[in-house]
């Protein structure tokens, strides 16, 4: 028998990520509204990830450097 995982609408999420917050991962997805493509790409041009055993967690904090390095890569000439 085949479990399916559950999914986030992409309706769930509200989009505010609060400063000096720690999301768990499956949190911080359904706030931002990704999808674990778009957080391999993050990951991949800088978004740090903390793990601890089988728990992943995002710093609000480092979305918001992240956030900041990308806009500076596109302003970049």
């Amino acid at each position: 028998m085949r479990v399916e995982s559950p999914t986030v609408a992409r309706t769930d999420f509200s989009g505010i990520i609060l400063p000096g917050a720690v999301y768990r991962l499956d949190a911080f997805l359904a706030t931002v509204g990704w999808g674990r493509a778009a957080l391999r790409r993050a990951r991949r041009n800088g978004l740090r990830v903390v793990r601890d055993g089988r728990s992943v967690f995002v710093l609000a904090d480092d979305f918001v450097s992240y956030l900041r390095d990308v806009l500076e890569k596109r302003a970049a000439p």
